[in-house]
C-alpha cells in the first residue's frame, strides 16, 4: 500500500500547534480498494504533563 505525505506544516502558537499537509494513499482495506489524496490538518494542545494531544482534525478530498 504505497502512501505518501507531502507539503507537511507545523505551527506553534504557545501551547497549541496546528499541523497540515496533503496525504495521497492507493490500496486495498477491509476488501475495498482505495485510491485517494486528501488535504488534512490537525490541531494539538500541549497537556500539563508536556506531551502533545491531537484534539481535532479534519481531511478534505482533492482531485488527483
Amino acid at each position: 500500500m504505497p502512501r505518501w505525505y507531502r507539503e507537511v506544516s507545523v505551527t506553534v502558537y504557545g501551547t497549541t500547534a496546528i499541523a497540515t499537509g496533503v496525504y495521497k494513499g492507493k490500496g486495498t482495506e477491509a476488501g475495498k480498494t482505495f485510491d485517494e489524496v486528501e488535504r488534512w490538518t490537525d490541531t494539538w494542545v500541549k497537556l500539563p504533563n508536556d506531551k502533545w494531544q491531537c484534539v481535532a482534525d479534519r481531511n478534505t478530498a482533492i482531485s488527483k
